[in-house]
């Protein structure tokens, strides 16, 4: 009989613990629709309508945006040629804000020569290629294939001003790129070696722009 009574005594008192601890059957998880709901997907649209308020006000003019992330813009270029300048190809464009492209600017770094390979072969290359004002030039002394059509060996290239953060290297015959500006605000450009002669002038020109901001 004590017991029973006992067990009959207690009962609330454990139905009260087991509540307090969790020991009770647990409720199913409710499905989250906060982040799916009309203020979320007003808030979203509102925060693109801002990134793209303010990729398209730092982006030089004659710059189109394209595309679009966080941290991240792409862009169609359209360089303005200089009288007597030839027509330019496709320009590509980017700016980036958080620094993922820094690995590929290469500022400070030349081109690697074996101990074999002299001063004077240096010379004898880099003088198969044009001088740009504003700029230094570097070149590898092996070439990486040959343009049959053309009738040159293809060969990286390289023009630089680290004065002012300016790094522009690829391929010529090839495709080529230009950076600018600062980790926090990198500018990118990517064209064809054929139109060094349009687009070096002009990244150098928004260089200096980008340092009187």
């Amino acid at each position: 009989m004590r017991s029973n009574s006992y067990l009959v005594a207690t009962m609330p008192l454990i139905m009260m613990v087991s509540a307090l601890v969790g020991c009770g059957t647990p409720e199913p998880p409710r499905a989250s629709t906060g982040d799916k709901g009309p203020k979320a997907i007003a808030k979203s649209m509102k925060q693109m309508e801002k990134d793209r308020a303010v990729f398209e006000e730092m982006a030089p003019p004659g710059w189109s945006l394209q595309r679009f992330e966080e941290g991240l813009a792409s862009y169609v270029v359209s360089i303005k040629r200089r009288p007597g300048a030839p027509e330019i190809g496709l320009v590509s464009g980017h700016i980036t804000l958080d620094g993922r492209n820094e690995p590929m600017v290469k500022l400070r770094r030349g081109f690697s020569r074996r101990g074999d390979q002299s001063e004077q072969d240096r010379e004898e290359v880099l003088n198969l290629y044009p001088d740009y004002e504003g700029y230094k030039k570097d070149a590898a002394i092996g070439s990486i294939g040959y343009n049959v059509k053309r009738g040159e060996d293809i060969r990286a290239l390289k023009y630089y001003n680290f004065e002012k953060n300016i790094s522009c290297y690829g391929h010529k015959p090839g495709n080529f790129r230009c950076y600018w500006g600062i980790p926090e605000k990198r500018m990118g450009i990517i064209f064809h070696s054929d139109d060094l002669g349009v687009v070096l002038p002009y990244v150098l020109e928004r260089a200096d722009v980008g340092q009187k901001l």
